[in-house]
């Protein structure tokens, strides 16, 4: 035997052994990862498997998924163990398919599944190619890639489906998917990413005569950040265009429409035990009346400890007649909820648009730009408001008129509540600019409010100021307008019920007979109040022609007892009300517009006033009914 044959031999003889030791290595990797299910998605359900029918080279596999204690066979693999390399061919459960078929009115015709393996490579992979006729008997294609990382025991998930027409009513076309799921343990997994791009979905309420919803480009995002005792959670919804028509729609230009539509809402320190797929199931219209959907809805927003919310618009279009009668340019929506203690939580809703437009008819227009408002709440408690609104915003939905009898825990449940509002609330509207047909404009207007809710006292501070305030009928102009007015009211349990009731009025007339409601809100305006040196300025002139600044100026205190009902009651007693106000001379001098307010300003200011010192002074008092003008009494000569 020649060398040659020799070399040949043990070499032969050698690949052998290492081919051996490689398919024994190959089957033990095998072996150890059967070894490891069931294999569990978090909340949702386990994968298992079972092996029948193994020899040296191959392996007959069933894989199964157990939910709520149900076990369903869906996938048949066939393995073929090569030395260091492991090939699978897979098919689905018949039964599995035809229930697929019922559930989604599809035609499963071809399902292919292939995987490769390699014990030297770091990753699965894994392709599923289905094709299918949908609802409407059109071959539409789904091709799914799965990918596993070993060093991170990561999967990631990469899907894109031509098209699904479910019916009439929902078209989809084009959509492309890629998910990642991580390992929580060595057998568990969540998903903790999710990229979802639609070309174009169309809904059709009632066959389209209704309503037709048409979703142009969207993609939806989701990113989930895993922590020992909970999770954050991210979630984001873009649209480039949302339409809305109905069989009356007679063009594009009629449908409503928003373009570049973007939503995110971010939820920060989740519990563990809520799963997103368990709240969206919850939602589904078989499985909730309108006190669960209530209550599922504030367990969204609040079981958590951070919440904010953005949902901006480019452009939103309310057509009429092929003619926008409300177009928005710009449009900015946040809300914020900080409620790690949820008995002293903060409330923030901001908006701001940037361009809008109102055109309710020929006679009617209205214009603003760079309007905005801030509003913030402190010291609220979440669990008793939502607590208060989850039994009774229900009820208050489905109710069409008052009852005729009270409910029989609302005052109670409402006192309750009452005695525990202690927050604190600012609000703010502005605009840079706004403008009403043939009406009039104005210029940086600025409206603030803010109140403290404490034991005893509700404080209350207004202000409003804006460069410039044009009246066209009244041919007036205001100018560096400034009004702060501060307030004290003595909080009582039945003024707290009342002021509970302005906030709550759908549920309060509701809940309470015609007669209860009106005795329960009557004392908001009988609660004595305060008025601590409120004060008034702006500059006076005609307009649109301009002649000279008239300033004005006004400081006002006032204890009113009764409240505001007593004085619009004429009810004075004991009421202590002092008002100074100054008025420049030159609103007596010259020629001023034939207009009411010109007509009527002119002679109440010569009438009532005084003139000194270039200027005229109004000093009005109220003391315990008697009205002083000037230091004289009512029915006196007020003016000598």
């Amino acid at each position: 035997m020649n060398k040659k044959i020799k070399f040949l031999l043990r070499f032969s003889t050698v690949a052998l052994v290492v081919g051996i030791a490689a398919q024994f290595y190959t089957n033990y990797q095998i072996d150890q990862t059967i070894s490891k299910f069931p294999y569990q998605l978090k909340d949702q359900f386990n994968i298992n498997v079972t092996e029948s029918n193994s020899d040296f080279f191959t392996r007959d596999l069933t894989f199964s998924l157990e939910q709520n204690d149900q076990k369903t066979d869906f996938m048949h693999t066939k393995l073929t163990a090569l030395p260091l390399m492991i090939s699978a061919e897979s098919e689905f459960n018949p039964t599995l398919i035809k229930k697929l078929n019922e559930q989604l009115n599809i035609t499963i015709d071809k399902n292919t599944i292939t995987s490769q393996f390699s014990v030297f490579s770091d990753g699965l992979s894994s392709r599923m190619l289905t094709e299918f006729r949908d609802g409407t008997n059109k071959s539409q294609t789904l091709d799914t890639e799965l990918s596993y990382d070993i060093q991170s025991k990561s999967i990631a998930l990469q899907t894109e489906l031509s098209g699904f027409n479910y019916d009439k009513l929902l078209k989809i076309t084009e959509l492309k998917g890629n998910f990642l799921l991580t390992t929580l343990s060595d057998n568990l997994y969540d998903l903790i990413s999710a990229d979802v791009k639609t070309k174009k979905i169309d809904i059709n309420l009632l066959d389209g005569d209704n309503t037709h919803i048409g979703l142009v480009k969207g993609h939806y995002i989701i990113h989930k950040k895993i922590a020992e005792q909970g999770y954050d959670l991210n979630q984001q919804l873009n649209q480039q265009g949302i339409y809305l028509s109905n069989r009356n729609t007679k063009s594009d230009d009629d449908k409503v429409r928003a373009e570049n539509v973007a939503f995110s809402i971010n939820r920060q320190g989740i519990p563990s035990h809520i799963s997103l797929p368990e709240q969206l199931k919850q939602l589904q219209s078989e499985q909730f009346n309108l006190t669960e959907l209530t209550k599922q809805f504030f367990d969204f927003v609040y079981n958590n400890q951070k919440m904010d919310s953005k949902l901006s618009v480019e452009r939103f279009i309310l057509p009429e007649n092929e003619k926008a009668i409300l177009d928005a340019k710009e449009s900015q929506f946040v809300f914020a909820s900080d409620h790690q203690n949820k008995q002293d939580a903060t409330l923030t809703f901001n908006a701001n648009v940037k361009n809008l437009t109102l055109n309710q008819d020929e006679d009617f227009a209205l214009s603003s730009t760079n309007f905005a408002t801030e509003n913030k709440i402190a010291h609220f408690n979440v669990d008793d408001y939502m607590a208060f609104l989850t039994q009774y915003l229900p009820t208050s939905l489905q109710s069409k008129q008052a009852p005729q009898k009270d409910h029989p825990k609302f005052l109670t449940d409402l006192t309750k509540l009452a005695e525990n509002t202690h927050f604190q609330l600012e609000s703010a509207v502005k605009t840079q600019a706004i403008s009403v047909k043939d009406q009039g404009t104005a210029d940086n207007v600025l409206l603030t409010y803010r109140t403290d809710v404490k034991k005893d006292l509700l404080a209350t501070q207004y202000h409003v100021s804006l460069d410039k305030l044009a009246l066209n009928e009244e041919q007036l102009q205001l100018s560096k307008l400034h009004l702060d007015l501060p307030t004290e009211e003595l909080l009582t349990p039945h003024f707290k019920q009342a002021y509970l009731c302005q906030f709550y009025a759908a549920i309060c007339v509701t809940h309470l007979s015609m007669e209860s409601y009106l005795k329960t809100a009557t004392p908001y305006w009988e609660t004595p109040i305060k008025v601590s040196n409120a004060t008034i300025s702006a500059n006076l002139d005609t307009y649109p022609t301009t002649s000279k600044a008239m300033p004005v100026s006004v400081n006002l205190s006032a204890e009113l007892p009764q409240g505001y009902l007593g004085i619009l009651l004429g009810n004075r007693e004991n009421s202590q009300v002092k008002l100074d106000m100054t008025v420049a001379e030159d609103m007596a001098k010259g020629e001023k517009p034939q207009t009411d307010f010109w007509q009527y300003a002119v002679p109440a200011v010569q009438e009532l006033f005084e003139l000194k010192d270039g200027k005229y002074h109004l000093d009005f008092q109220l003391d315990n009914g008697n009205m002083l003008f000037n230091g004289k009494p009512f029915d006196a000569d007020l003016v000598d």
